[in-house]
C-alpha cells in the first residue's frame, strides 16, 4: 500500500500535519506576456500576488479564445473577496503590466502545502517505508512542493522494486 497523503490519522500519528493555503484567482487578460507556459514568480517582498501562471499557455480543454491567468497568493489575509480581486488587479498592473479585463473565479485551497516543521530534500528509506507492506509518499515526507511529491514517489517505487526483485 502506497498513501500519498497526509498518513497522519491513518496510521495514528501522534501529531497530525498542519497547512498551508492559498487563493487561487482567475482573470481573462489583454496578452500573455510570458510567452511560454513557466510560472512568474513575483519576488516583491511586500506584494500579496505570489505566483502567475497563464493556463492557455499549454495544451487543455479550455475553449477560452482569451488569455487566462492564473494568480496565487499565500500570503494570510483578511481581504473579502471584493477587496483581494482589486488588491490583485492593481498589483498585476504595477508588478507585471498586466491589465485584466475580467475576474473569472476564486478557489481557496485551505491544504495547499504541509507546513512542515522540518524539511527534507531526498529522504532516507525509513522516511518512505513505514512497514513490510506500507509506504509513505507525498511532498508531506520531505519538503511542500511538487518536486518533492514526485522524489518521494520514485523512491517509493524504487523501494517496492527492490523489495520484489
Amino acid at each position: 500500500i502506497i498513501i500519498a497523503a497526509d498518513a497522519s490519522k491513518i496510521l495514528g500519528l501522534a501529531k497530525p500535519i498542519a497547512w498551508k493555503a492559498c487563493d487561487n484567482l482567475y482573470f481573462e487578460v489583454e496578452q500573455n506576456i510570458l510567452k511560454k507556459p513557466i510560472i512568474g514568480l513575483v519576488a516583491d517582498p511586500e506584494a500579496l500576488i505570489n505566483n502567475i501562471f497563464y493556463t492557455t499557455s499549454i495544451s487543455n480543454n479550455n475553449t477560452s479564445k482569451a488569455q487566462v491567468l492564473s494568480v496565487t497568493i499565500v500570503k494570510n489575509h483578511n481581504l473579502d473577496e471584493a477587496d483581494l480581486i482589486n488588491q490583485v488587479e492593481t498589483e498585476l498592473k504595477s508588478n507585471c503590466g498586466i491589465i485584466t479585463k475580467r475576474f473569472i473565479k476564486r478557489y481557496t485551497i485551505k491544504k495547499a502545502l504541509p507546513d512542515l516543521e522540518h524539511v527534507d530534500y531526498s529522504g532516507n528509506d525509513a522516511k518512505f517505508k513505514f512497514s513490510d507492506s506500507i509506504y509513505l509518499a507525498g511532498d508531506t515526507q520531505l519538503n511542500g512542493s511538487l518536486n518533492a511529491a514526485m522524489t518521494s514517489g520514485e523512491t517509493v517505487a524504487k523501494l517496492i522494486a527492490e523489495h520484489f526483485k
